[in-house]
């Protein structure tokens, strides 16, 4: 005969299945609290209201919000000239859209997507502008804390001739100076005999050389010789290493942050007056946190600036140049696969890509690969008949400088 169960074990069962179910649901909605704070919007939040959270990285996250509020306005990411701010805020951005473009349709993206991001429009105004230009100025971040300054503007109209309508004679108006182009040439090291050619030149460009790689110190020695600017190439640990490997010498992510700042520094008085320092590779280094904050310590101390070449799309060097005192670059565009033998069509594209964006925003820095193809289409381009369409000038004219303490 079957053993009967007892009224009490009977009794219990119902208490244990829902002490069961509660215990799910609490798991349940722990995963799901922990998945919401995990996210961008969620970090926002916890920094906008307990101020917990690292605030470079909160820096980033509105970033992210005010470039997708431009992108969803149709504006290209080249018309965004971006920079540390000067005391409103942590950055500072410009915005300069094309004359048909519209200040005010970038103004509602940028705060749609800030404000659902987690942050705040903290202020705006408008002005005019000459000849019924518009300029519309954001301060977006969270309450107290300003994280970035957007200054959009749209140009007014061209300027006419005189009062009673007629055109002014073009022949006696003053010519309109050529937009500025900061030249960066890299890639050498292979040839000794070319790369001394190259360090001869009298235009005012500079040289990127690694800091680390052999023979290095008579390529800065030859630099140096023929006033050039120098924009320093530091070897920085990138994914999958030491699969890929940059070489001697080499900043890890495992250093101590004074290891790192020392080697910095001592790369930086090796070079003797680099106008920056720039990865060479680094997709994992300039992901983390520690690292670059001790990079900056040392470019900081220095006084030199951060030329990010190739960002990863998980870097922080952009958001914590602000933080850390440190001016942030990167080139407009960077010539490399165009400058081989044979591609003279895509090198002209893109120097034409070069010379309009230029000629918006009154200059450009180019990195450039120096092959014997491309300094021909750079000596071609300076000797045209009616002159250049451009400057060539010193690239330190155009990196931006650290904030004022």
């Amino acid at each position: 005969m079957p053993k009967r169960r007892s009224a009490a074990a009977t009794g219990r069962t119902p208490l244990i299945l829902g002490a069961l179910a509660i215990l799910a649901l609490l798991v349940f909605a722990g995963g799901e609290l922990f998945a919401f704070l995990s996210s961008d919007h969620g970090r926002v939040l916890l920094y906008r209201h307990l101020h917990l959270g690292d605030r470079a990285h909160v820096v980033r996250l509105i970033g992210k919000r005010v470039h997708a509020g431009l992108r969803d306005a149709g504006v290209a990411p080249s018309e965004t000239k971006e920079g540390p701010g000067s005391g409103t805020a942590a950055l500072r951005w410009t915005v300069q859209l094309p004359r048909s473009g519209s200040p005010m349709k970038a103004n509602a993206g940028i705060t749609r997507e800030v404000e659902r991001g987690g942050g705040v429009v903290l202020s705006g105004r408008e002005r005019t502008l000459d000849r019924d230009g518009l300029a519309v100025t954001l301060v977006v971040g969270l309450p107290g804390f300003a994280t970035h300054e957007i200054v959009i503007e749209r140009p007014g109209l061209p300027e006419k001739g005189d009062a009673r309508g007629k055109e002014a004679d073009e022949d006696d108006a003053p010519a309109a100076e050529p937009p500025a182009i900061a030249l960066v040439l890299f890639g050498f090291g292979d040839d000794d005999a070319s790369d001394r050619a190259i360090l001869k030149r009298e235009q005012p460009f500079a040289v990127a050389l690694s800091a680390a790689a052999e023979g290095h110190e008579k390529m800065l020695r030859a630099a140096r010789g023929g006033a050039h600017e120098i924009v320093l190439l530091v070897p920085m640990e990138p994914e999958r290493y030491p699969t890929t490997n940059p070489g001697p010498g080499t900043l890890l992510v495992s250093m101590s942050a004074g290891k790192i700042e020392s080697m910095t520094r001592g790369y930086l008085r090796e070079a003797g007056g680099a106008i920056a320092v720039a990865n060479y590779m680094g997709s994992m280094a300039t992901q983390d946190e520690p690292f670059v904050r001790a990079l900056y310590r040392a470019l900081q101390k220095e006084g030199v600036g951060f030329l990010h070449l190739s960002p990863a799309p998980r870097a922080v060097c952009r958001a914590m140049a602000a933080s850390e005192g440190v001016a942030y670059d990167t080139p407009d565009f960077t010539l490399d696969a165009e400058t081989k033998p044979g591609r003279g069509k895509a090198l002209a594209a893109a120097w034409e890509a070069v010379l309009e964006r230029a000629g918006r925003h009154g200059d450009a820095l180019v990195m450039m690969r120096a092959t014997p193809a491309a300094l021909e289409f750079l000596d071609a381009q300076l000797a045209k008949k009616d002159g250049p369409l451009f400057r060539l000038v010193a690239p330190s004219t155009v990196l931006h400088r650290a904030p004022a303490n």
